[in-house]
């Protein structure tokens, strides 16, 4: 799954396609570097480009996996990440927080009252909820084959009349 350690790229929603566009960008420097084409630079232009691919790295590695807009969006501690939540609900991402006393529950969707600044609750919801995920992951594709069917006998049906 994507995710932001470090600091929140702000545009990150609001802004995706620059944003995919750097991620890209990244990308392409790090198929560079491993099939061996920047040594037909110099240097000094190999050292900057490293340099370039760490800055990217250091924003941006989480966000490898991101190719679209998110079906949703955890924050902990939505009082520190106030610009994530923002930015989510201008693009209508559902927040699920986890958020202390000192938050705002109205910048959630879902608001989980637990301690943000301890590392032992926030792993254990984190947890659970990875755990409820993958539990709906595993009936998502029976959930979209009856999908299908409704649609093929939809339109058999009309094929019918």
């Amino acid at each position: 799954m994507p995710y932001v350690v470090e600091r929140w790229i702000g545009g990150a929603f609001t802004n995706f396609n620059s944003i995919k566009g750097r991620r890209d960008l990244m990308e392409e420097l790090e198929q560079k570097r491993e099939s061996g084409e920047l040594a037909k630079y110099t240097k000094k232009e190999q050292v900057m480009i490293e340099k370039k691919i760490s800055r990217l790295n250091h924003y941006f590695s989480g966000l490898k996996k991101l190719k679209n807009l998110p079906a949703a969006v955890v924050i902990i501690d939505t009082k520190k990440d106030g610009i994530a939540a923002r930015e989510a609900e201008k693009m209508m991402i559902p927040v699920v927080g986890i958020m202390s006393s000192d938050c705002d529950p109205d910048d959630a969707d879902y608001p989980i009252p637990a301690n943000d600044n301890s590392i032992s609750s926030v792993d254990f919801m984190l947890k659970e909820l990875s755990e409820a995920y993958l539990e709906g992951v595993k009936e998502a594709p029976v959930e979209e084959n009856k999908a299908e069917e409704n649609k093929e006998n939809k339109d058999n049906k009309d094929k019918e009349k």
